[in-house]
């Protein structure tokens, strides 16, 4: 997918459907943590990738992200990406045993936390419950 200087990619509040990886040029990323009126900002550059939780989750954009030069991305439609790791039942379990850990994660960390660029996946406590269609195997 390519963008022009200036291109919005996406907006706070949209529904997140890809997974996305930048090959070439440069974005920003704006977000409000904390809900403070004043926002932050985060260059994005080439190998960089966003909206990870996006194929594990449903996932709302809670940022915006600009062009600020033409780019190119490759984007993972994340519907399909979770078709096609269904249809692999002998790698399924580990891909699983991911989306739970990343879903966890997600619900750990506090609101404010949260943004389109991911968060650490680290050893944790189990808090809080993934769904049960993750946990049966299916993602949806």
């Amino acid at each position: 997918q390519n963008y022009a200087k200036n291109d919005m990619l996406f907006e706070r509040g949209k529904e997140a459907k890809h997974m996305l990886f930048l090959t070439l040029g440069t974005l920003v990323y704006r977000f409000w943590p904390d809900d403070l009126a004043a926002s932050r900002k985060v260059r994005m550059h080439e190998g960089s990738w966003f909206v990870e939780a996006s194929l594990w989750m449903p996932w709302q954009h809670v940022g915006e992200m600009k062009a600020l030069s033409e780019v190119d991305l490759v984007l993972v439609t994340s519907a399909k990406f979770r078709d096609i790791c269904e249809s692999y039942p002998e790698d399924f379990p580990l891909v699983r045993s991911y989306a739970l850990l990343f879903w966890s994660e997600a619900h750990d960390q506090t609101l404010e936390a949260l943004t389109d660029l991911g968060f650490p996946l680290e050893a944790h406590n189990e808090r809080s419950a993934p769904p049960q269609s993750m946990v049966s195997g299916q993602f949806n």
